[in-house]
């Protein structure tokens, strides 16, 4: 009983922190939506971070307005990034709003204490919902990956509603084929003899792979006549060695496509570099942040995915055994390269 007395007053404190400062908060943006977009708006948003759920969700959003027959509607971005996605899909524009990441939170919150489920404000998350409030997701972790089920199942059966052969919209990217050749000429690369390489992921930052394993496949490229760069942005710093380049993602693919290959840790811009005619050497960590252990190719495999059909994607091993990681990808890059 005293355990009771002492824990009741902190959680009607917690309740009433909650309230005021995420459901009144979310209370106050719906009602600004609502004044300037109409009653009858539908807000919608997925993961508040993350490149590659906002390049599944800009495939399948516009079966789902066609689905639920939604006129009016906002998508909110919460960063430059995830909003440079939503550039990928016309579908997106003229509907997206950026905000600040806990804007997200707060709707979520308000959503769920006036009982709006996905009335009024939609969550288009991978997460499986609760059959009683579809604000609130329940982890999915134990069937990621169970008998085949990857990421984009999730998106469709839990964001969408949408059946498994729901034909995916396709990217649209930049077509100056002479801004994209002036990358090249500008940074003294070489077409079709140019590798990418991606080793940064902000969902992986405790599972990054070393420094030296990427020193290595950059000695490699280079000893084999390549130009070598570090796809990095903000401040990210290049492999040792290779030149630092940030290609917007409007231009990644049909840079890639010009460039030859492309060996990145797995992360949202592998989605969108699954498009590229390049060669893709994906590397899985055996632990992540967001999916079982040992799950990662199982579960966000390009592949698996349907993303592509042609990636070469390699995990690390549950002993981060580098060594044999480094061997894997040394002898994917010798296999069939460009001359």
């Amino acid at each position: 009983m005293r355990k009771l007395v002492r824990l009741l007053p902190g959680g009607f404190r917690d309740i009433s922190r909650i309230f005021w400062r995420n459901v009144r908060e979310g209370y106050r943006v719906y009602e600004s939506y609502v004044l300037a977009y109409g009653r009858d708006v539908k807000i919608v948003f997925c993961a508040a971070k993350g490149t590659g759920d906002y390049y599944i969700t800009g495939r399948y959003l516009r079966r789902w307005l066609e689905k639920e027959n939604i006129k009016n509607w906002i998508f909110l971005t919460f960063g430059r990034a995830e909003t440079n996605v939503t550039g990928l899909f016309p579908i997106y524009r003229g509907h997206t709003i950026e905000e600040p990441g806990v804007i997200c939170d707060n709707l979520r919150a308000f959503a769920c204490f006036a009982g709006l489920g996905r009335k009024s404000v939609v969550n288009l998350h991978h997460q499986v919902p609760q059959p009683f409030n579809w604000m609130w997701n329940i982890t999915n972790s134990h069937i990621m990956g169970y008998r085949g089920l990857h990421m984009v199942d999730f998106y469709l059966y839990s964001g969408f509603g949408l059946s498994s052969d729901t034909t995916a919209d396709s990217p649209v990217f930049e077509k100056d084929r002479d801004k994209i050749k002036r990358i090249f000429t500008e940074h003294g690369l070489q077409e079709g003899k140019t590798v990418m390489l991606s080793p940064y992921s902000t969902g992986l930052e405790q599972f990054q792979i070393p420094d030296s394993f990427w020193e290595k496949i950059a000695r490699i490229c280079a000893a084999m006549g390549w130009s070598v760069c570090t796809n990095c942005a903000g401040e990210e710093t290049p492999v040792a060695g290779t030149l630092p380049l940030c290609v917007g993602y409007a231009e990644i693919v049909p840079f890639l496509d010009r460039a030859g290959m492309f060996i990145g840790i797995r992360n949202g811009l592998c989605d969108i570099v699954a498009t590229s005619r390049c060669r893709k050497i994906i590397l899985h960590t055996y632990r992540a942040k967001w999916w079982p252990d040992g799950k990662s190719i199982a579960y966000t495999g390009l592949n698996h995915m349907g993303l592509c059909d042609d990636a070469i994607e390699l995990e690390t091993g549950a002993d981060n055994d580098w060594e044999t990681l480094y061997r894997q990808t040394s002898a994917a890059i010798h296999e069939n390269p460009r001359d």
